[in-house]
């Protein structure tokens, strides 16, 4: 369980840095630098890549907030295995835990 935490938190560094080098926290305009296009992470589970990016997402009362959202994606097919997102789009940690969730679950099932 260690060395898959320990991946997730290397994917969720090193995606942020990427992507919002800014540590822009998602509140007011978007600033120069953050980029909202999707990357692809390799995995080790068989034939399956992990996808990353930022999503404007619509809450039930009706206003936007920025999440990270990740989907898990069988390469062969390219159909979307799993997703999962969550709050803190400068946040490591909360990146690093929607990625070892998604980890975790699908390693028991494949």
């Amino acid at each position: 369980m260690a060395d898959k935490m320990m991946k997730a938190e290397e994917i969720a560094r090193a995606f942020l840095h990427e992507m919002n080098p800014v540590n822009w926290n998602g509140q007011g305009e978007m600033p120069a630098g953050v980029d909202t296009r999707t990357l692809s992470f390799s995995t080790d589970l068989p034939d399956v890549r992990l996808e990353v990016s930022l999503e404007l997402a619509r809450e039930e009362d009706n206003t936007f907030q920025w999440e990270h959202y990740c989907e898990l994606v069988q390469e062969s097919s390219n159909t979307v295995i799993e997703c999962a997102h969550g709050y803190g789009i400068n946040s490591v940690q909360n990146l690093a835990d929607t990625i070892s969730y998604l980890l975790q679950v699908n390693a028991k099932t494949m």
